[in-house]
């Protein structure tokens, strides 16, 4: 029996220098030190639901996009993106927000890591 491919994605990536801090960090987890600015490469990762294999979302053009949304929300000083206190996971979520209002995908998550290690995750699904 022949098997059909039902669900298609783009994957679009990313990356940046910037600098975030967490102020309201609780000192029990020991890492009082992320209270304050530190730097990091942080990693965009975005898949996007399409309906059809034949480039329905140009790549270059979602990932353009991001990287716009990226420097009109964010304050840029000689290449480092300031996201002052901003998650990963807010930021993730605030990138799906920014995709939903330009694309019509039934399923968007967005992945972002600090120095491509740990990081957040946020996903958007007509479904639920």
């Amino acid at each position: 029996m022949l098997k059909i491919c039902t669900e298609k994605y783009i994957l679009v990536k990313t990356q940046f220098a910037g600098t975030h801090n967490w102020p309201t960090c609780d000192d029990q987890f020991s890492v009082d030190f992320l209270k304050y600015r530190h730097r990091h490469i942080f990693y965009i990762e975005a898949i996007l639901s399409v309906s059809h294999k034949e480039r329905q979302l140009e790549f270059f053009c979602v990932k353009e996009e991001i990287d716009n949304f990226i420097q009109n929300n964010f304050f840029i000083q000689n290449r480092i993106v300031h996201l002052k206190d901003s998650s990963c996971e807010t930021l993730a979520e605030q990138i799906v927000y920014s995709l939903l209002d330009l694309y019509d995908c039934k399923y968007i998550k967005v992945q972002v890591l600090e120095d491509n290690e740990c990081g957040g995750i946020a996903a958007y699904s007509e479904d639920e």
